[in-house]
């Protein structure tokens, strides 16, 4: 088993959380939550067993949210 990682910089203007979603082509490997301050960087990752063959990892950030302190 091996982990993939990515990095989320935040240079929005604005704090914000939203999900990313790592896959081997269409299959989707693992997915977390995140929330993130202005001016920060964060790591994520998921685990994965890889198998024999081509593989094609990339990394999608969906459900993006600005979030306004009150």
């Amino acid at each position: 088993e091996i982990r993939i990682y990515t990095v989320i910089q935040n240079q929005s203007g604005f704090d914000m959380t939203g999900t990313v979603k790592f896959f081997n082509g269409d299959a989707l490997l693992g997915q977390s939550d995140f929330s993130i301050v202005n001016g920060r960087l964060m790591e994520k990752w998921a685990d994965w067993k890889p198998t024999y063959g081509k593989n094609n990892i990339s990394v999608e950030i969906s459900n993006t949210k600005k979030t306004i302190k009150k």
